[in-house]
């Protein structure tokens, strides 16, 4: 199977990608560039500018956070925050303008990905706009769970640290 084949089956079964025709994804595969990266290595770090999106084609990244550990505010320290596997996606709010990345993804298993520019990317959903509204609103769909969990997971981890309160430190 050749190369180009082997990733429209990979990109099929991404989530950014669900509903979209062949001839779609083949425009989509064009514009990536293929990279790699071994284990601890960091695919994009926190507070910097990223203008770039991810799809991971194999391998596992952990989303990181820093954390403020003490009153000193250059003391840190990085929290996990979810894993990241194969036909995930990473850097996608680099699609909605100039910001700073909110968290770092670390590879913990060996890591295939293919990286899209953002000029790259709004050409082509200025251009196609069927393949731009698919992919955006796959995107929400991502991104609307991805808040869902968030909050769940921060309401769990809430409720750990205020329920010792209000039992009067007894367990």
């Amino acid at each position: 199977m050749r190369f180009q084949e082997k990733m429209l089956k990979k990109f099929a079964s991404v989530a950014l990608f669900k509903g979209l025709e062949e001839e779609q994804l083949r425009r989509i595969i064009d514009l990536g560039e293929i990279c790699e990266k071994e284990v601890d290595q960091y695919i994009v770090l926190e507070k910097t500018l990223g203008n770039k999106l991810f799809v991971l084609i194999d391998g596992s990244v952990e989303i990181e956070v820093l954390m403020p550990v003490s009153r000193d505010p250059d003391s840190k320290t990085k929290e996990s925050i979810t894993r990241l596997n194969g036909g995930d996606v990473l850097g996608e709010l680099a699609l909605f303008g100039d910001h700073r990345r909110s968290a770092s993804a670390r590879v913990v298993k060996h890591a295939s990905y293919i990286t899209f520019s953002k000029d790259d990317l709004d050409s082509l959903f200025e251009e196609r706009q069927d393949i731009g509204y698919r992919v955006m609103s796959n995107l929400s769909s991502i991104l609307a769970a991805r808040i869902m969990n968030t909050t769940t997971s921060l309401k769990n981890k809430m409720s750990q640290l205020i329920h010792p309160l209000f039992l009067g430190g007894k367990h």
